[in-house]
């Protein structure tokens, strides 16, 4: 929404600018990027109005993505990342609370020092082999951090441990860009 106030206000101030200049008795002359004479404009006499529109028209474009690329390089995206993880064992059992709070501490944490949310929840999945839905308890890690390729690949390290650890075929990893945060 930054971005669209900006553009807003250099809109009427290019707007204000073309008619005060418009406005003007002697004749002005305004390029674009290229010196083709084509890219000239004359503001002048009766065709002040339609060599305004073309104007405006020439640096809307630019302006706009000037605006927004300068706009959106000094903010940060931020990412909510969920991570799932299946706490049933392939070969049988299920991995413990003891065993799950251990990974935790040990790998989880110092990852994540800054915060966040773990939930419970039973995940449901079809197995291609049997055709039935399985039920299996999961742990869910709830994040929300800046956009970071370094900080990535730590999470990814993190699901590496999980499935050699816990013996794994997969952590279900969903990163989600966020439009508004607020405390």
């Amino acid at each position: 929404m930054k971005a669209f106030g900006i553009i807003s206000e250099w809109w009427v101030w290019i707007n204000k600018w073309l008619v005060q200049l418009c406005n003007r008795s002697w004749m002005k002359t305004i390029s674009t990027d290229s010196f083709h004479p084509s890219n000239f404009y004359y503001i002048s006499g009766n065709a002040d109005l339609i060599n305004a529109t073309h104007i405006m028209k020439k640096l809307l474009v630019p302006l706009i993505c000037l605006l927004l690329g300068t706009a959106c390089n000094s903010s940060k995206t931020i990412l909510q990342t969920d991570l799932y993880f299946g706490l049933s064992i392939p070969d049988g059992g299920r991995v413990t609370d003891s065993a799950w709070n251990r990974f935790v501490q040990e790998h989880v944490i110092p990852v994540f020092s800054n915060g966040f949310t773990e939930l419970q929840a039973d995940g449901k999945w079809m197995d291609t082999v049997t055709h039935k839905m399985i039920t299996e308890p999961s742990r869910i890690i709830v994040v929300i951090n800046p956009k970071n390729n370094k900080f990535s690949l730590q999470i990814d390290s993190l699901v590496n441990k999980y499935k050699s650890i816990f013996r794994q075929q997969a952590v279900l990893r969903v990163d989600k860009k966020v439009a508004t945060i607020s405390f």
